[in-house]
């Protein structure tokens, strides 16, 4: 009987140590861009946008409308209303736009969401750093940071990770990259130009992409 319990005991403090190693998370990506900053700075700089159109999480997360709750989604303070399906039921999440320095970063944090995700959030950032590297190269890093109350966190972020990421408002950088390069298409027609060779479009902006596709940025 006490080797039972010694072994019931080593397994319940096993248990807790994974847990709470468990409640803090920090990830981060990067992209290079044959962009100058200015031109990547105005494809990223609507996050609202960005997130309804590049979160991760499917098949789990489906976003459908993204709609400015408070503020000019410009300044701090401001508030996106997304509304979608997570699974087969209906989601919600109000993104707060925590600080902003154009053209080299922005953060935001989830506010709430229908899964009542933020009553087990310390801290919880969502960023993306712009580092230009010459004229026409930038970096672009997210981070995803975040501390976690009680249990139900850390099992998911042992348990289904990408679940929980989806949750935190990653994103998808390869998407991301195409989009910025689409923006490259439109400004180059509103100047009258061809875009500069060696770059792609995005599907979902309704810019075909040319065949084949050239790499327009990469994973650093």
């Amino acid at each position: 009987m006490s080797i039972v319990l010694a072994i019931v005991s080593a397994l319940t403090i096993l248990i807790l140590i994974v847990l709470l190693s468990s409640r803090r998370m920090e990830t981060s990506r990067a992209i290079r861009l044959h962009l100058p900053a200015d031109l990547v700075w105005s494809g990223v700089r609507d996050f609202g946008a960005l997130h309804a159109r590049h979160a991760r999480g499917q098949p789990w997360l489906r976003l459908q409308s993204s709609t400015l709750l408070e503020g000019d989604g410009q300044t701090t303070q401001s508030v996106w209303l997304q509304r979608g399906r997570w699974d087969d039921q209906p989601y919600w999440a109000e993104i707060e736009l925590v600080a902003i320095e154009p053209p080299n970063r922005l953060a935001v944090r989830l506010r709430r969401d229908s899964l009542a995700t933020e009553r087990g959030l310390w801290r919880h950032r969502c960023e993306l750093r712009l580092v230009p590297e010459g004229d026409r190269e930038t970096k672009l890093v997210l981070v995803v940071s975040a501390r976690f109350a009680g249990l139900r966190l850390p099992v998911l972020r042992r348990l289904a990770p990408e679940r929980l990421r989806s949750r935190l408002m990653d994103l998808a950088m390869r998407s991301i990259k195409h989009a910025v390069g689409a923006t490259e298409v439109t400004a180059g027609a509103a100047r009258g130009m061809a875009p500069a060779a060696g770059r792609s479009s995005a599907d979902d902006l309704g810019f075909p992409p040319p065949a084949p596709p050239p790499p327009m940025g990469d994973r650093v």
